[in-house]
């Protein structure tokens, strides 16, 4: 019966098993300058060996294909998520531009309607004035001329309204000084 192989160290590699990709891969049989055994001392445990060694080889060669492929993949969304990035830029950029002309605009129209507003509150109350200032001027030409009626009318009646409001004033007059103090 064949012997078991047994690792002369006693340790198992960690790194080995677990494919580190920064530990190196052995060099490959053709570089190692060791003397080959010869397949006629145990024919089965040489090709337990050869598979064994094809075995690592396939699997050095599929773990080098996987990192070139994420390589080239981490390439590619590079690329995708920084034109990706910049087109957003792009598109944030004209929104930013339109969003500004618009408030100007904006801006300029509520300039335009306040002007106009203000111009017509100033036409309404010159108009006001211009009514109120009329109205009070016919009022006094009516009293006026009722007071030149009544003066002709009546001729005694108007000094003697005169009289009357400044005897109502004298009495008033005393009274306040007698409360005041």
């Amino acid at each position: 019966m064949a012997e078991p192989l047994i690792n002369p160290v006693g340790e198992i590699d960690a790194e080995a098993i677990a494919g580190k990709p920064e530990r190196e891969l052995p060099p490959a049989e053709s570089d190692l300058e060791f003397p080959r055994a010869e397949p006629s001392i145990n024919p089965r445990l040489n090709e337990t060996a050869e598979v064994i060694g094809s075995a690592l080889g396939n699997a050095a060669r599929n773990v080098k294909e996987v990192r070139e492929r994420f390589t080239v993949i981490r390439e590619r969304a590079g690329e995708s998520v920084t034109s990706k990035a910049e087109e957003l830029k792009q598109s944030a950029d004209e929104k930013l531009q339109h969003a500004k002309v618009r408030a100007g605009q904006a801006i300029e129209d509520v300039k335009q309607e306040t002007a106009a507003r203000i111009e017509d509150a100033k036409l309404r109350a010159s108009r006001i004035m211009e009514n109120a200032r009329d109205a009070a001027s016919e009022r006094i030409e009516q009293a006026r001329g009722r007071a030149l009626h009544l003066a002709d009318e009546r001729p005694h009646t108007v000094p003697a309204g005169i009289a009357g409001v400044i005897f109502g004033q004298g009495i008033f007059l005393r009274v306040w000084r007698s409360n005041r103090g």
